[in-house]
């Protein structure tokens, strides 16, 4: 190739445009926010499923609590539901004590007294919750897995005085171990025959825990240490709970929001010593009504 035109090639090289950049990749778009799959809430039939955490637990002067031993209150969450998003037909057939499999196909069998059948006291068999849930129903809540992960025997093993340290106790390992894997199971058959039942329903479930802080305090009487290993507890048992929910359409609720354990000054929950003819470890009169605002507000419409 001759000089000259050399040197023009490279000189056509030199002053060329320089490339066009690649356009940056687009942001990802926000999550959207999990939104319950089932007909628009047109004031259909709401029923309220589960255990002591949807009965109450609170005595209130209603037929209801003093004659059923289900020990459905007045003013339980379900009841604040209903009074805020006014349904023409509401049923409650919660049941204190009852697990995941009373909710679906086992009958419960209660003491009149205590809950649960001790000698001398009237037994009663409740019939298995689902049957009782039209097919028609329009909103259903449930309270389910607390009893299937038996988080009450694990925090009786972790008294600080009597058991410290009981994270690091193999039988409590094996303990959380069989818990949540029998959670998972239930809560997942559970879910799954809940909407079978009620293929046009919006379903929402109420996560577990909520009343165990960062710190023990004489209302939770846990060493740090395993109070933090408790909250772990129930947040593995939440993700649990809200794949299965969301598994079928339904909607998580969560109520463990930090600073509103039964330590706190601003507590949603009951701690060891609640008031009289309340349960200990569940929801207050403050923490039942934000659970019934949140489910309320979660309703499509």
């Amino acid at each position: 190739m001759a000089l000259a035109a050399v040197l023009v090639a490279a000189d056509a090289t030199a002053f060329a445009e320089p490339p066009t950049p690649a356009a940056p990749a687009p942001a990802p778009a926000p999550a959207k926010p999990h939104l319950p799959t089932g007909a628009p809430y047109t004031h259909g039939t709401y029923v309220a499923m589960g255990d002591s955490r949807a009965a109450g637990g609170s005595a209130t002067l209603t037929v209801d609590y003093q004659l059923n031993p289900c020990r459905r209150s007045g003013d339980n969450y379900p009841s604040m539901v209903r009074d805020r998003i006014r349904p023409r037909q509401f049923t409650d057939i919660s049941c204190i004590g009852a697990e995941s499999a009373h909710l679906r196909h086992y009958p419960q069998v209660m003491g009149m007294n205590a809950g649960s059948v001790g000698s001398g006291s009237a037994s009663f068999t409740i019939a298995p919750q689902l049957g009782q849930v039209p097919p028609t129903t329009q909103v259903i809540t449930v309270s389910t897995g607390g009893n299937d992960l038996g988080w009450a025997e694990m925090l009786k093993k972790c008294n600080f005085r009597q058991h410290p340290n009981c994270r690091r106790n193999p039988s409590q390992q094996a303990r959380l171990a069989r818990g949540l894997h029998r959670l998972t199971i239930q809560s997942t058959t559970t879910m799954r025959a809940i909407r079978a039942r009620a293929p046009q329903a919006q379903i929402f479930t109420v996560g577990l825990g909520g009343f165990i802080g960062s710190h023990g305090c004489h209302q939770v009487q846990l060493r740090n240490g395993d109070a933090k290993w408790f909250r772990e507890v129930f947040a593995k048992a939440n993700d649990r709970l809200r794949k299965a929910t969301e598994a079928v359409g339904g909607k998580f609720i969560d109520i463990a929001d930090p600073g509103h354990d039964a330590c706190s000054g601003r507590p949603w929950f009951y701690g060891r010593h609640a008031p009289a003819g309340n349960m200990a470890f569940h929801l207050n009169t403050v923490g039942r009504a934000v659970l019934a605002n949140r489910i309320a507000a979660s309703i499509r419409r």
